[in-house]
């Protein structure tokens, strides 16, 4: 009977043995794994972003609009100050001018959509734009 349980022993010890093993091993590849993903996010590196720039031209206001949300309004780690800041850094020309009668954000967001959002007026200066070309 002793013989027995020493022989279960030893195959216990075994087989508990080879197990951790086993996951000591599958935690240096998940480690080596894991290195080289965070190696290879190190070494693809892109440029900076470049925020859009409004010059004031009613047709390129939405084309502008969205992708400064998309960038900066719809950033929530961004305070109501910097994202006022980026904004008039966008700003060039009538726009530009626009900007300097409002000390927050949201009054000139509101001011740029009410003045440049306008859908009548971006549809008569495209027309124009058709009406200008030359015949053919």
């Amino acid at each position: 009977m002793d013989e027995r349980l020493e022989k279960l022993e030893v195959r216990m010890k075994t087989v508990i043995n080879s197990s951790c093993k086993k996951t000591s091993s599958e935690t240096v590849v998940n480690k080596i794994n894991n290195d080289a993903v965070h190696k290879f996010g190190i070494k693809t590196k892109i440029p900076p972003l470049v925020l859009p720039e409004f010059s004031g031209k009613y047709e390129e206001f939405s084309s502008f609009k969205v992708q400064y949300d998309d960038l900066i309004t719809n950033n929530i780690q961004l305070s109501q100050s910097k994202k006022l800041y980026y904004l008039r850094s966008c700003l060039t020309h009538d726009a530009r001018d626009l900007s300097s009668n409002f000390d927050n954000f949201e009054p000139l967001c509101e001011a740029l959509i009410t003045r440049y959002d306008n859908e009548r007026l971006i549809v008569e200066i495209h027309v124009h734009n058709i009406m200008k070309f030359e015949k053919i």
